[in-house]
């Protein structure tokens, strides 16, 4: 592979189906956009939970990919460590809740409703940044890509368009 960059990304369970009313199961909406998403023409580390694992290696191989075990402790109780009780503080505060409005968006957003949501947004160049140390494919660039990025941009644009192989020259 000539790609001189590394896609980072990462893909938890938060059980957004148990507290958002929005169809958005796991396993019906968001393991089959991260199928799509491991289809891309290029090196990635994921930052995964171990029960995943086997599903990345059904769809790509150790010269293209590297998983890293994270599970969702692991932010809470390591990376995300320092941060976390004045993030679920500002998360559960009333005022914050209301900033949107009475009956704003915010009250029943991911943000609002599920504890990991902002730990792991917020976490993103952290991984970013260990992705770089590893630097296990020798590249120049690493970019953070949603795993469910194929839930807003056409699979096409990716896999087929190779859109992010003009990241580089932008």
């Amino acid at each position: 592979m000539d790609k001189n960059y590394t896609i980072v990304s990462g893909l938890w369970d938060l059980n957004r189906g148990e507290h958002l009313n929005d169809g958005r199961k796991f396993e019906d909406h968001y393991l089959p956009r991260f199928k799509e998403f491991l289809q891309i023409d290029a090196y990635m580390i994921l930052f995964i939970p171990l029960e995943l694992e086997e599903f990345v290696w059904k769809y790509r191989n150790t010269s293209n990919t590297l998983c890293r075990i994270m599970e969702l402790e692991d932010i809470k109780n390591g990376l995300y460590q320092p941060h976390w009780d004045q993030t679920q503080k500002i998360r559960a505060n009333p005022d914050w809740l209301k900033i949107t409005g009475e009956g704003g968006w915010l009250t029943n957003s991911p943000q609002a409703k599920l504890e990991y949501y902002n730990p792991i947004v917020q976490s993103k160049m952290f991984m970013l940044h260990d992705a770089s140390i590893f630097n296990h494919f020798n590249t120049d660039y690493y970019y953070w890509v949603d795993a469910g990025l194929t839930n807003t941009v056409p699979f096409t644009h990716l896999a087929e368009n190779k859109c992010l192989d003009n990241l580089i020259n932008m």
